[in-house]
């Protein structure tokens, strides 16, 4: 029976497929009704079913026309087109009698149908002389393109033997051109009424055409694309790029001159990859081969999927018996001749024989008997057998075996049979039977003989096959069977470095080869071939760059074919592998049970089936069961089947399911939801949901997928038309990516700029008065950070404008948070304190709940971070000490990194002042942790600094410094404040580096005052008595009383309207200890016992510590 599928030959009572699996349904000729396999008559309308019956002779009436039934949906498929076509047909058509036309053209369509189906070819049209035939549809084969270049070949060949016929009796020379492509194709069922048929639509049968059109008579042109997947098996001549009619740009094209020995990828292989691990099966091996040495034979049955390296393994294992004596046979079984006997055996006996079939046959007898004669056989004996394995024709010497086939075959075995165990004699031989899930029954019953006998001999039989192979034979003692599983990671990225010649791929790009490769070399190595060949990374000096966003990786055309070969031998199931595909790698049944057509007990059959084909993996059970699909392209493979306008059906379902039917889940993972509504190009849903996506990431610190879920909604919006609401949506998002980037990339970084200046604008265009303060209160850290106190106080201003004017609590609370910070950095304290008090007030009497992240910070944390600095700097020691703890004991409970690092890094300076080098180490040690793990580059500097800071004044002055000049710098390089050069300068006060000192206090204080004489009524800031105090303290080190006399006082006069005590505390001793130097003891100790008594708390922190230990040192003189 006929499949209706794919049109395999089944047996009469077959009920499913054996080549495609689809169900077979018989149907009457007639009226196209369903009907048993048995039956002699249609049930519906009467027909005589029998292959002899006649026509009935009662007149009954014609049944009404049937449509077919309906095809398969039509599917995306990667497709190898051959176009033949008959040389001179017109001529023929003039000189021959239309009779003798039709013989010749029957003749050449049956010839190569005959090829063509012997290579499972699919002849879709007969366009006159023409033919158009498909390779890799209805069923796909791993090598398609391959099998359409034999066939190409088969066909010549046949087509010259035929036409001598036609030559002799007709006079016409009978030829044919040949052209292949390989390439993206859409196929399905075309036409109406009784015309249907499936055609393969895009430009790849027109190019097949074409590339014919380039033939000369007698000959096979294939194309680039084709080309690459064959190249190494065939002999091609490359004829460079040729204009085809049609085809807007120039193609390289090969024209294909024979075929050469190579029969797997191992023999084609150009520089192979590094072998790597499967030390323990290796091991294995050895152990079997010293067995073997002593006598005692084994057989190793050695199982894996394609491409996990089988054929690499055992090429291993022959490399390290090099220095041993033994012999090496290899057999190997193929594709093309699973139904021709012996296939492997009579290749291998030639390839050790050296019976070329290029060999005249008298010339292949002759080395046949030195062979056997070498080997010690009888010669008489078992000659006449192998030559008829071979086919040789009988002659004078050879006489042809007299025995029944099935007696004859059985001698044949035993000939062959003796051959190999003669070897085994005289030294320990292995014998390598590979792909053992295409040999023939007779192979296989060879080999099962070869396993029976193998204990008392001195060989190791290996045989490789595929796990989709049965290995028909029972336990026995010398036989291991050996599994060849997926590779680790560990192993796999030395291979990419290898493919890609040493030079480093993007950390990007590397991730995802390994995550869609699964462990399999074969993958590994066609997939990173892939991007570096197609441009997906750009070539630099010591490695790989990647210049935007990566877009997922195609697959390779290598491995194409293979893999839509897994998903067709399930072709019933293969919509249930397709629906899985679009939910993703891993799917569970309750959401492809919402979203499936089928009944449920047909879904659990179908999962079944593809659970029992290895395609996917299941975990747990009942209605909680998910799936993960083996390999991430077998999933890739069938999702790029589908076509466009069914992913987007499917794409849709399943968003809609998961809001409706699967709530949970849609909060929690809004980004699932976004990208099923992006792919089913519901524009509006989508942007919705991914800055739900990237806002709830973005309050996690999960910043890169923040971004990333940004980013998609901005390119989505890139596509809409022109509207408020599409403004709006971009204002959100454009808020979302900016504070996102603020972390990621520092707050000076120029891309954070243009999106906050965007904001602004969009946010007034709009009228979203919130919105314009969000954006307002990020642009002014940004300001703030990079030294414009004045614009950053002026976005604060507005930002608390707008909170009066709208009575809108969160951007109270962001204004007074603002605020606090600018009004702190102009010195202004305690109006700093007062706004930092309103902040956390206001942000205490809401629902913590409520309280929103401002520009991705917790403005409670952070705003009880600054308190703290306020606080101390005014002298309130004790009181800014707790409100550091309390702000980092909250930051800790909210699982908020960002917030967390900020928090930590404000008390890692604060620490230096307060508590000393040991608790500062402790924090910066915490803070570059948390910085390293999240990314957060511009706290990460700030940790440097700090931990720098305490390393010099703990006495390692090397690392210290290296982390102080590397961190500052970096801060500095990005428009920073003036922190972390500040730091650098106190460490270089104590370690001697004086001049170095001066140098930075100098600069600091040089730009301070250009910022004054550009705006005289600008503030001082706290950099103005800090840089005033360091430079003051270097030039007392010099022993230069009188301008370090003039830097504490003018510190000292910064710091009263400021209300910094703790500065004019510093200034104070700085300038006790120059009168220290000067004799002026009593006066010191009066200046700054005044100071000292102005403190009322904390007596027990560093400064007050330092402060009475001055003290005691003036008065004592």
């Amino acid at each position: 029976m006929n499949c209706g599928s794919c049109g395999y030959a089944n047996g009469p009572n077959a009920k499913f497929c054996s080549e495609c699996g689809a169900k077979l349904e018989r149907r009457c000729p007639e009226c196209a009704a369903e009907v048993r396999p048995d039956a002699k008559f249609c049930d519906q309308c009467g027909t005589n079913l029998t292959a002899d019956a006649q026509p009935s002779a009662e007149l009954t009436p014609a049944p009404a026309p049937v449509d077919p039934p309906r095809a398969a949906e039509a599917e995306r498929r990667h497709l190898t087109v051959m176009f033949c076509d008959l040389v001179g047909s017109s001529s023929m058509a003039e000189s021959l009698d239309p009779e003798e036309l039709r013989e010749v053209v029957r003749a050449y369509q049956h010839t190569a149908t005959e090829v063509i189906e012997s290579y499972a070819g699919h002849t879709a049209q007969y366009l006159g002389d023409g033919l158009l035939v498909y390779f890799g549809y209805p069923v796909a084969h791993e090598d398609d393109a391959q099998r359409a270049v034999r066939a190409g070949l088969g066909i010549l060949d046949g087509i010259r033997r035929m036409s001598s016929r036609f030559r002799e009796e007709m006079g016409v020379d009978v030829q044919v051109r040949i052209g292949v492509h390989t390439g993206l194709v859409v196929i399905g069922e075309v036409g109406g009424g009784s015309r249907r048929e499936d055609l393969a639509l895009g430009d790849v049968p027109n190019v097949a055409a074409r590339l014919q059109g380039l033939a000369e008579p007698g000959e096979l042109v294939v194309s680039a694309t084709a080309h690459h997947l064959v190249r190494g098996f065939f002999d091609c001549e490359d004829l460079g790029p040729r204009a085809l009619r049609g085809i807007s740009q120039p193609m390289n094209v090969h024209v294909v001159r024979g075929e050469r020995d190579a029969q797997s990828r191992r023999d084609v292989s150009g520089a192979l990859t590094p072998f790597m691990g499967r030390e323990q099966e290796m091991g294995l091996l050895r152990d079997r081969w010293e067995l073997v040495r002593d006598g005692a034979g084994q057989a190793i049955l050695l199982n894996g999927e394609a491409g996990i390296g089988k054929s690499r393994f055992t090429q291993v294992f022959q490399e390290s018996l090099a220095a041993q004596d033994h012999k090496w046979i290899e057999a190997r079984c193929s594709p093309y001749h699973e139904n021709s006997a012996f296939y492997p055996i009579i290749e291998m006996i030639r390839a050790n024989c050296g019976c070329a079939m290029t060999s005249t046959p008298e010339e292949q007898v002759e080395r046949m008997r030195e062979h056997l004669e070498a080997a010690g056989h009888c010669v008489e004996d078992d000659l006449p057998h192998f030559a008829a394995l071979l086919d040789l024709p009988a002659n004078d010497g050879i006489a042809r075996p007299e025995a029944l086939p099935e007696q004859q075959k059985q001698k044949t075995i035993d000939a062959v049979l003796s051959h190999l165990l003669a070897f085994a004699v005289r030294e320990p031989i292995v014998f390598v039977v590979e792909d053992l899930h295409w040999a023939d029954p007779s192979t296989l019953e060879f080999v099962t003989l070869l396993i029976e006998h193998a204990p008392t001999t001195k060989m190791l039989l290996i045989l490789t096959y595929r796990p989709v192979f049965q290995p028909p034979w029972r336990p026995r003692s010398h036989v291991s069977h050996v599994t060849l599983n997926r590779l680790p990671k560990t192993q796999m990225a030395p291979m990419i470095t290898h493919i890609a010649e040493g030079k480093v791929l993007p950390d990007e790009v590397l991730e995802q080869i390994l995550a869609r490769t699964d462990g399999v070399p074969l993958f590994v190595e066609e997939l990173t071939k892939m991007v570096i060949e197609t441009g997906l990374v750009r070539e630099g000096g010591e490695g790989y760059a990647v210049d935007g966003p990566l877009a997922p990786a195609a697959i390779p055309t290598t491995l194409h074919d293979s893999l839509t070969a897994r998903l067709d031998r399930l072709a019933p199931v293969k919509e249930v592998a397709q629906l899985g595909a679009a939910i993703g790698r891993e799917f569970g049944f309750d959401l492809l049970a919402a979203v499936s057509p089928m009944p449920e007990a047909e879904l659990r059959d179908a999962l079944q089936q593809l659970v029992e084909a290895e395609l996917v993996f299941p975990r747990g059970i009942g209605r909680a069961a998910t799936f993960v699909f083996k390999h991430a392209l077998i999933r890739d493979a069938a999702y790029q089947s589908l076509l466009k306008s069914s992913r987007q059906q499917y794409h849709r379902r399943i968003a809609t399911a998961l809001e409706e039917r699967f709530p949970e889940i849609a909060r929690a993972q809004p980004e699932v939801v976004a990208h099923h509504y992006s792919e089913a190009g519901l524009t509006a849903l989508a942007v919705e949901h991914w800055r739900d996506a990237g806002d709830r990431a973005r309050e996690r610190s999960a910043l890169a997928e923040a971004e990333a879920h940004f980013t998609r909604g901005l390119d989505l919006l890139a596509t809409a038309p022109d509207s408020p609401e599409r403004d709006e949506q971009e204002l959100f998002l454009t808020l979302g990516i900016g504070a996102t980037r603020m972390a990621t990339e520092g707050y000076t970084a120029p891309r954070v700029a243009e999106h906050l200046a965007r904001a602004r604008e969009l946010a007034a265009a709009v009228d979203r008065p919130v919105e314009l303060g969000t954006a307002l209160l990020a642009s002014g850290v940004v300001a703030m950070v990079g030294g414009e106190l004045v614009e950053a106080h002026g976005h604060g201003t507005q930002l608390y404008d707008i909170a009066r004017d709208t009575g809108h609590g969160t951007t109270l609370v962001a204004a007074h948070f603002m605020l606090g910070m600018t009004t702190g950095h102009f010195g202004r304290l305690r109006e700093a304190c007062e706004h930092l008090d309103t902040c956390i007030e206001l942000v205490d009497a809401e629902p913590p709940e409520s309280v929103i992240f401002l520009h991705g910070q917790h403005p409670r944390a952070v705003g009880l971070a600054y308190l703290a600095m306020a606080r101390s700097l005014m002298g309130m020691l004790g009181r800014g000490a707790r409100a550091h703890e309390e702000s980092l004991e909250f930051a800790r409970t909210l699982n908020h990194p960002f917030t967390t690092a900020l928090v930590l890094g404000f008390g890692a300076q604060q620490a230096l002042t307060l508590h000393g080098p040991d608790r500062a180490l402790e924090l910066a040690d915490e803070l570059l942790a948390l910085t390293a793990e999240h990314d957060f580059p511009f706290w990460l500097l700030h940790g440097s600094v700090a931990k720098g800071r305490a390393l010099v004044e703990r006495g390692a002055v090397e690392e210290g410094l290296a982390l102080l000049i590397e961190g500052s710098g970096a801060l500095h390089d990005g428009g920073g404040s003036s922190d972390g050069s500040l730091f650098l300068g106190e460490a270089y006060l104590m370690t001697g580096k004086i001049d170095e000192g001066l140098d930075i206090a100098r600069h600091v204080r040089s730009y301070i005052a250009e910022i004054h004489e550009d705006a005289p009524d600008a503030p001082t800031g706290m950099a103005a008595p800090w840089s005033a105090i360091l430079e003051g303290g270097l030039l007392a080190a010099k022993a230069e009383y009188e301008g370090a006399e003039r830097c504490f006082t003018e510190a000292i006069d910064i710091s009263r309207p400021q209300e910094s005590l703790l500065f004019e505390l510093q200034a104070t001793m700085g300038l006790g200890r120059v009168r220290q130097s000067q004799g002026r003891h009593e006066e010191g100790a009066a200046a700054l016992q005044a100071v000292y008594d102005r403190f009322t708390e904390g007596s027990d922190l560093l400064p007050l510590v330092q402060a009475r230990a001055l003290l005691d040192e003036l008065r004592a003189g």
